[in-house]
This record gives structure tokens, sequence and C-alpha cells, in this order.
């Protein structure tokens, strides 16, 4: 009596069609992981939105960038307390620098909120100092290319900004933007050796510190062409392009999403700032005031 059972050829055949079948499957599956993470990227943002209007409510002003002395929080510390993070908020040091030894033990107490769960290692602290760095900022200056003259930005160096002073519109102008993966210096989709030193380092992106450095107007990071990784001869060097998604440094507007980056506008509402959008509807989406029209993005 002969035992059923599968040829060799038969058993290849079956190997085969699960390949094809795992080979078309398997895109699928990684889209819709990128479309649910950049769903809670934007739910993020929207809080972050939310936080900074519930601010403005209860301090008539949106929270100020770049204090010093008493008070000296940015933005991502005065909002904790309208995150339901007042636990955070209470540990730190209002009377000292942000990155002062005596708030030190802020370091590792980001919240998840400014995380982007498609960014590369958010919560690896930086090397060396040690502190996490949020994947999302504010701009400090509306300065940005093709764009010139006095305007200001909604987080302007150590003025507090109200309502009435967004003259532009809050539905055309820039709250918050993605910059992610700064615990390491990303340029295009190369992450450079943590050994590299650049221009403004690490320390502006911690995320405690009252100071973003954020602006649109880019000298935007070429890597060394010998040697793309590590830089050998270890430097960069600084070129004038079109800022998204070209590198991280100094809070320039980059994400792992592709094709953009999100914003929130001071309206709250989140958008998807195509990485192709002209200069120069970054530079009327930068200022609050400066009466541009903004083009389609």
């Amino acid at each position: 009596m002969r035992r059923s059972g599968f040829t060799l050829i038969e058993l290849l055949v079956v190997i085969a069609i699960i390949a094809v079948l795992v080979a078309i499957l398997l895109p699928a599956v990684q889209q819709a992981r990128e479309a649910a993470r950049r769903s809670s990227c934007q739910n993020n943002l929207k809080q972050m939105g939310l936080a900074a209007h519930n601010y403005l409510e209860t301090h008539s002003a949106f929270p100020m960038s770049f204090q010093s002395g008493t008070k000296a929080a940015g933005p991502h510390v005065s909002m904790l307390p309208f995150l339901e993070q007042s636990n955070v908020y209470d540990q730190y040091n209002m009377n000292i620098a942000a990155l002062n030894a005596g708030n030190a033990h802020m370091k590792t107490l980001m919240p998840q909120v400014y995380a982007c769960p498609s960014a590369f290692d958010s919560y690896v602290p930086a090397s060396p100092h040690g502190y996490l760095h949020p994947d999302y900022s504010y701009l400090n200056s509306a300065a940005a290319p093709e764009t010139s003259g006095s305007k200001a930005a909604l987080f302007r160096w150590g003025r507090p900004v109200k309502a009435k002073d967004v003259l532009d519109g809050f539905s055309n102008t820039i709250m918050f933007y993605e910059t992610a993966g700064r615990n390491h210096l990303w340029i295009g989709n190369t992450m450079v050796d943590d050994s590299v030193n650049y221009y403004g380092g690490l320390a502006y992106q911690a995320w405690t510190c009252s100071d973003s450095l954020g602006t649109f107007m880019i000298l935007a990071m070429a890597l060394n062409e010998t040697d793309p990784v590590n830089g050998a001869p270890q430097e960069l060097y600084d070129v004038i392009g079109h800022p998204l998604n070209h590198d991280n440094s100094m809070s320039n507007p980059y994400s792992f999403h592709a094709g953009g980056i999100q914003i929130t506008m001071a309206d709250g509402s989140v958008r998807f700032l195509n990485e192709y959008a002209s200069n120069k509807t970054l530079g009327a989406l930068a200022s609050m005031d400066g009466g541009e029209v903004v083009g389609e993005f």
C-alpha cells in the first residue's frame, strides 16, 4: 500500500507560492504600520497645538522661547501642565537655566507626546550630554529662503506673542513642525557618526532647552564625499539649499515620513507639508506678520 504525500517538486512549488505571497503582503503591512505611526504623530502634534492654546487662554500669550533668569523654560517645558504632565513640570527649576546642572535630572523625563513613532531612536539619550531630544520644534525666527525684512515667528525670542500679534491669521502661521531623529545627525537618509562635530551641536536640541534655533533659513549640511558616514576627515560643509528633509541639524525641518513633514498651524490644525513646497511658501508659513499670500502646500 503506497503512502500518500508531497513530492519534492510539489513542496518547492508550495514554498515558491508562499514566498511570492510574503513578497506581495510585506510592503502592504509596512505601509499600514507607517500609516498608523503617521496618524499617531499627527495626534501628538494636535495635542501640542491644543496645549499651546490652553496656555494662551490661561496666560493671554503663547509660551516664550529664549528666556533667561526666572521662568527660564522653553515651550516644551511651559506646556507640560496642559499635556497632563504636571508631575514632570513640578520637577523643573524655573530659577536656573534650562541646561544648568540643577536641571540635569530632567534629561530623560521627556513625555511620549514629544516623540514621533516613525523617528529613529527617539528614546535613546543623545551622546555626550545624555538628554532626550524632541522630534517636534518651533520657529524662533521667520527668516526663510526668498524672504526678507523684520518678520516675526510665533515663538519669537524673549517676547510673548498674543493672539492679536498673529496678523497673518492662525490658519496661515506655523506653530510646531517635525525635526526628527535629533539624538543623531541625519543628512538625507544617512545617519552620520556621532563623533562628527557640527555648528550648533546638540545642546540646542535638548528637550528642555529654551531656545530651539528654529528657522527655515537653512545652512544645510553636505556630507564629505570621501566618507559620507563618518565624514573623514571629520567635517561638514555648509550649503544653502531647500530645507525640508535635507538634514536635522539646528532644528531643521526633517521627518521619517515619506514626502514631507507634518506641521501644526497656529489654529491647532495639523497639515502635511510637501517637501517640495516652494521656499516662498515656507517663508509665508514661517512668519506671523508678513502679510504674504500662502500658496498650496
